[in-house]
């Protein structure tokens, strides 16, 4: 069963479909979950009090990352990072659960996968090898990458930026393989290909003028929290006064 769409654990139907597995002892149903990880209760239910009952291999958690710290409580907008992080840190602890997080990649986060992956390594939730899941080997994450709305998408940023974050992906995947002993090389093909698009400047114009209107409502400061959005900025205004 693969529940997704919003925050599956805040759906009632969710906790119906649980609570008939539970009383037939359907423990072998195997069960999958896209999941922002901002809660793990509702109501009086916590969801490890049913996922511990779990057969191991019976059960995925893909936590859906974008981001950590306050970069992530900006792009995804309601998010409590230390909420997050404290349930990604418990859902560690159960040896049944199988984590595979999914980061969601576009311009604002692309040149932060290496940090992103390595913060994820020291929770444990990118994990090393396990003998019971075969080849899983600190690379049992994926990448979503992020091309719908296009004003997101990688070619919102200037060629030499893009240049610039393919060489440092292309150097930390080769250090990554080295010391891990795995290969994430085959993840990271389709993003390397997305950033030798060409620069797309109607979407960059589209990025700057949502941004600016979200700020405002939100009362945020997205050049502030991601200053790297910057290059936006300048390929835009290079570009109008070619």
């Amino acid at each position: 069963i693969y529940f997704a769409g919003g925050e599956p654990l805040l759906m009632p139907e969710h906790w119906q479909i649980l609570d008939m597995l539970v009383e037939k002892e359907r423990f072998d149903v195997k069960l999958s979950y896209n999941t922002n990880a901002s809660v793990l209760s509702y109501g009086k239910k916590h969801i490890l009090d049913y996922w511990s009952k779990w057969k191991f291999g019976k059960l995925e958690v893909w936590p859906s990352i974008d981001e950590i710290g306050e970069r992530a409580e900006l792009i995804r907008s309601g998010t409590v990072w230390s909420k997050v992080e404290e349930n990604l840190i418990e859902l560690t602890k159960y040896e049944n659960i199988i984590l595979r997080p999914g980061l969601t990649i576009g311009a604002w986060n692309v040149h932060r996968l290496p940090e992103i992956i390595n913060h994820l390594i020291s929770l444990g939730v990118i994990k090393g090898p396990n003998p019971k899941i075969k080849g899983i080997k600190y690379n049992n994450f994926f990448i979503n990458l992020l091309e719908h709305p296009v004003h997101y998408h990688v070619s919102i940023l200037s060629d030499e930026y893009r240049e610039q974050i393919s060489a440092k992906l292309n150097a930390f995947i080769i250090e990554y393989n080295e010391k891990y002993n795995t290969d994430i090389a085959p993840t990271f093909v389709h993003i390397l290909s997305e950033l030798k698009k060409p620069f797309n400047l109607k979407a960059a114009k589209k990025f700057l003028e949502l941004t600016n209107q979200l700020d405002k409502l939100r009362n945020e400061d997205t050049f502030k929290v991601l200053p790297e959005m910057e290059d936006v900025k300048r390929s835009v205004e290079r570009h109008i006064n070619v």
